[in-house]
């Protein structure tokens, strides 16, 4: 129940039309701890096929781990139950095949939480490359260091399992980069350079005229994580900065002019949410769930897409 307590629950709390009927700990007892923290008026499940088979759930919200992503996932389809999947959509190309399509025929709302393309500052960056106010695009830079907590039992760990920087944090600098950038990018066709271990990679890519760095690293020696997104125009530079907690004082996005040595600095006032995760999750419910986005969804089908390049990359 961690990240489902600690995001999905808070952020269906407070989108309209939505509220939690059940929840499922897998036998562990952790959901009764939830239901009273979260005043939640629900029923518990030890099964999570349990759940699925109720009458009061419309839509499952899967926050379990990778490995168990697709067992899940073929109940759901097979009950004809809505699903919202955490990332990166399954083990492997092969463990999730042809659930996208079936689930797409059966008209199933069907989404996996890329979160960052529904965050406040992401968008402003989308727009000032949309309307090319950087110029053309010459590079663009992700800078990512996370400070393990050193768990080394844990599934997360372990990349058979669903774990690694590849699973856990590529997924996601991967699709932001399409979205930012607007495009679909065949990154196993465009590697210029790949270093890749189980807490680090370093990787580089060509993108027509663009060039994409991409360095990764997870490690009990560093000090303060941070997640930095640089982007590198004829006419100027952006830079998107994230740092713990996740919460809008903790991110700001710094824009420079080749012709203007002054930086304009954006902040995201939204007070509204006290974990940026739970304010990205709540936009991806309000948008995806009412059909509002103008952007290419991250979908199943798409998510499938994004399975395939990071399986393509692990190879």
């Amino acid at each position: 129940m961690n990240f489902g307590s600690l995001v999905h629950i808070p952020a269906i709390q407070k989108t309209a039309g939505c509220r939690v009927t059940a929840i499922c700990d897998g036998g562990s007892g952790s959901s009764y701890k939830v239901k009273k923290l979260k005043g939640l008026k629900c029923q518990i499940f030890d099964n999570y096929l349990d759940l699925i088979k109720s009458k009061d759930v419309d839509i499952v919200s899967i926050a379990a781990p990778t490995y168990l992503h697709s067992e899940i996932l073929k109940n759901c389809l097979t009950l004809k139950k809505n699903v919202i999947c955490e990332k990166p959509f399954g083990l492997s190309f092969e463990d999730i095949k042809g659930i996208a399509r079936k689930m797409d025929n059966q008209n199933l709302v069907n989404i996996v939480n890329y979160e960052f393309r529904y965050e406040f500052l992401m968008n402003k960056l989308k727009k000032l490359i949309k309307k090319k106010s950087l110029g053309d695009i010459l590079k663009l830079k992700v800078d990512w260091r996370i400070k393990s907590l050193n768990k080394r039992n844990t599934w997360k760990e372990k990349i058979s399992m669903g774990g690694g920087v590849v699973n856990e944090l590529l997924c996601h600098v991967l699709d932001y980069i399409n979205f930012l950038l607007s495009t679909k990018i065949d990154y196993s066709q465009s590697i210029e350079k790949k270093k890749i271990k189980k807490n680090s990679l370093e990787m580089n890519f060509l993108k027509k005229n663009t060039i994409i760095e991409i360095n990764i690293v997870k490690s009990t020696l560093i000090q303060q994580s941070y997640h930095n997104i640089e982007v590198e125009g004829k006419l100027g530079k952006a830079t998107l900065k994230y740092f713990m907690p996740f919460c809008s004082k903790s991110k700001k996005l710094l824009i420079s002019s080749n012709k203007n040595e002054n930086i304009v600095k954006i902040k995201d006032d939204n007070l509204f949410f006290s974990d940026d995760r739970i304010s990205s999750f709540h936009n991806l419910l309000s948008s995806e769930l009412k059909k509002k986005l103008n952007i290419f969804s991250t979908n199943f089908l798409y998510s499938e897409y994004l399975r395939k390049q990071l399986d393509s990359i692990l190879r």
